[in-house]
């Protein structure tokens, strides 16, 4: 009797060792598991150490496009529009901004893209792309006035440019024209 409950007591001690091991084990996994997840999250929302702020460049493009429709068909007969297109890009985060003018006659209108990129901190290049479309609406997306390659040039912040950009109809060799008579300036953003 006396081996037998030595027996049984060794066999308790197993059984209970076995229980013990099972919980320390899995208290552990746990633990681990927690500090991965912890660990995982505090990592997503550290900033590095050695940061640069980048400056952006806020550049504005303002113009008044002057548009002439030209509906010739039984002689001169002209329909003109003209109002403001008002462009705003942001170097970082919004680089091209593209705005279309007024429309003339009920069929031509014209479009101004403005393309931005940060050469340093203390300049940007400027690219603008002017087009006329002339058919049935004002919505038409037949092209026919364009410029073979984006008028390009390079600025430095608290520069302004003047210009002015006339496109013809080049398709239907007709009448119709824009004028852009803009002004870009550019602001350097921190």
């Amino acid at each position: 009797m006396a081996i037998f409950l030595v027996i049984n007591i060794h066999r308790r001690n197993t059984i209970m060792s076995m229980k013990r091991r099972l919980m320390a084990v899995t208290a552990i996994s746990t633990v681990v598991a927690g500090t991965a997840v912890v660990g995982t999250a505090q990592a997503a929302t550290t900033q590095p150490v050695s940061s640069v702020a980048i400056a952006d460049h806020q550049t504005i493009f303002q113009s008044t496009a002057y548009l002439r429709d030209d509906d010739s068909v039984f002689g001169p007969s002209y329909s003109y529009a003209s109002g403001p297109v008002n462009i705003q890009t942001f170097t970082r985060n919004f680089p091209t901004g593209e705005r279309v003018s007024v429309c003339a006659g009920n069929e031509v209108h014209a479009s101004m893209r403005m393309t931005t990129k940060r050469i340093s901190d203390s300049t940007v290049q400027v690219s603008l792309t002017p087009k006329l479309y002339e058919g049935s609406t004002c919505f038409s997306d037949d092209l026919d006035g364009y410029l073979s390659s984006p008028l390009t040039f390079t600025m430095r912040v608290g520069e302004t440019v003047k210009g002015s950009l006339t496109l013809n109809n080049i398709e239907e060799n007709s009448g119709d024209r824009v004028i852009f008579n803009y002004t870009v300036q550019d602001f350097r953003e921190l």
